[in-house]
């Protein structure tokens, strides 16, 4: 058969009439030829709902069949990665703490390896490596070695008092640590430095100190030795100088510069005295608070809370002698206690020393002069703390000889008005007043029987290393001649008199006297 005849065979199922080979519809009836049926369209994908899902889903969904195994596998282990590099980043972090830096420093110290833990602490002032290495030897020769140790955040706010007077000027992470030692324990002020770094490799300096503390040392000019380390020696205050110097005021122009340095002075040191007395309260707060924090917790070693109360009773006895030292300067600043001696001027100081730097803490504080009893106290810096040396027994037997030879020259020359061994016993001041009361005898032509029946020396006081006072009672009889007749006569006289003594030519003089 040939291919025309089979194209002229086909014909529509429908009607019968001839088709086109190519024909998909029949052109008489509109029937679907036989063999051109349409396809079957797969079923729409839908949701739980109903709804047909869309287009791009389809495709996507087919993208993710696609993927992988690698893949899928690399994506939870990439973020378990993730998770474990910042859990170590914190555990790093933790390690480089202001309170890890704080236990690195003190377990150096627990352990005995005093230079590495002076490698770790903030230099300067007092701080030295030759004085910290003193301090550590001071504390296991005292205390024993530090056994324990607490780290406590200092908080800024207090039972006591509430908030604090004066903000924590400090830069950085304020702690108190409760130092544990064989034979007691102590609280003290740290603070945790940044000294550079960054997160989570951050570096901190331990800073042992939080204030300044004062040494109060009489007499003038002695030496303070702390932790078996010469530290300075007792001045007077720059702020007292300027206080006692307002009551001389300016004689010209030229003088108002120095005045207005002076008042300057004045203020500033009475600014720094209100200040110290507002810390002092909030110091008094914070023990009273590590005290009563401490009582409440279960645990603690009963010596422990009871030193801290005895930190809290200290500052207390800081703050008293920081209030009395402020009302002394303000009564010194209107001429109170000036009566124009020598004496006066030596009493009216306040001699000092300011460690700065100086840990918090205890130490061992050592006080010496020539010719004065060395003493020796412990100290809880940074309370102040005050010595006042007295005399040795060989200089007290100076100063009595010194004023037995002036009794005796002072009554031989009113006797015989001869002044000439005058000055081998006084000098300044006592030596004027006794040639003028010579002179008026012989004016007068009269002349002194006087003798002494009691003495009593009352006290001794150095001053400074070549001046001291000798405070007395005595009882005289005193006999005022006119050639041989008795003028005036004073039996069983008493007084009581304070002497200003200076070493003067290997000896001790009088150079002033004051009846009190």
């Amino acid at each position: 058969m040939s291919a025309d005849t089979a194209g002229a065979g086909k014909t529509c199922s429908k009607c019968g009439a001839s088709l086109d080979p190519d024909s998909i519809f029949c052109q008489q009836c509109g029937a679907r030829a036989e063999g051109t049926e349409e396809k079957p369209k797969a079923p729409v994908p839908t949701t739980k709902s109903g709804k047909e899902v869309e287009q791009w889903a389809m495709k996507a969904s087919k993208g993710l069949k696609k993927t992988s195994w690698g893949v899928k596998l690399g994506i939870p282990i990439a973020i378990l990665v993730i998770i474990l590099i910042v859990v170590a980043l914190l555990v790093i972090g933790s390690m480089h703490s202001p309170e890890a830096a704080l236990k690195s420093y003190l377990e150096n110290v627990k352990q005995g390896e005093y230079q590495t833990a002076y490698s770790q602490v903030v230099k300067g002032g007092v701080l030295t490596s030759e004085f910290y290495k003193n301090w550590q030897t001071t504390l296991s020769n005292q205390l024993g070695r530090l056994r324990d140790f607490q780290i406590v955040p200092k908080s800024k706010t207090n039972k006591l008092f509430g908030r604090l007077v004066v903000e924590n000027e400090a830069q950085g992470h304020p702690f108190v640590v409760t130092y544990t030692y064989v034979d007691k324990s102590f609280d003290a002020n740290v603070i945790v430095e940044n000294a550079g770094g960054t997160w989570p490799f951050n570096k901190y300096k331990i800073r042992l100190s939080d204030q300044s503390t004062r040494i109060f040392a009489r007499p003038l000019g002695a030496n303070v030795i702390v932790d078996g380390q010469f530290v300075g020696i007792a001045k007077n205050q720059k702020s007292v100088q300027d206080v006692l110097a307002l009551k001389n005021f300016p004689k010209s122009f030229n003088d108002v510069g120095d005045y207005v340095k002076h008042v300057t002075g004045a203020v500033q040191g009475f600014a720094d005295d209100v200040k110290r007395i507002l810390v002092d309260v909030n110091e008094i707060g914070g023990n009273v608070q590590t005290a009563f924090n401490k009582a409440g917790k279960g645990g603690e070693p009963w010596s422990d809370v009871v030193n801290s109360f005895k930190n809290a009773v200290e500052s207390s006895k800081d703050l008293g002698g920081s209030v009395a030292r402020l009302a002394v300067h303000v009564y010194w600043m209107f001429g109170g206690g000036d009566d124009g001696s020598v004496r006066a001027s030596l009493e009216r100081t306040e001699p000092v020393v300011e460690l700065q730097n100086l840990p918090d803490g205890y130490h061992l504080v050592t006080v010496q002069m020539p010719g004065a009893e060395t003493d020796q106290k412990d100290l809880y810096a940074p309370n102040d703390i005050e010595f006042d040396l007295t005399p040795t027994g060989k200089t007290e037997n100076g100063l009595k000889t010194g004023m037995n030879n002036f009794y005796g020259e002072k009554a031989y020359a009113e006797l015989t008005l001869d002044a000439s061994g005058l000055p081998k016993v006084m000098a300044g001041t006592e030596l004027e007043q006794e040639n003028a009361a010579i002179y008026a005898l012989i004016a007068k032509g009269q002349h002194v029987a006087s003798s002494l029946t009691s003495l009593k020396f009352s006290e001794f006081k150095l001053l400074k290393e070549n001046t001291a006072t000798v405070e007395t009672e005595e009882m005289w009889n005193f006999i005022t001649y006119q050639g041989n007749t008795v003028v005036a006569q004073d039996i069983g006289a008493k007084r009581k008199v304070l002497y200003t003594m200076r070493w003067l030519d290997n000896t001790w003089k009088v150079i002033e006297h004051k009846d009190e």
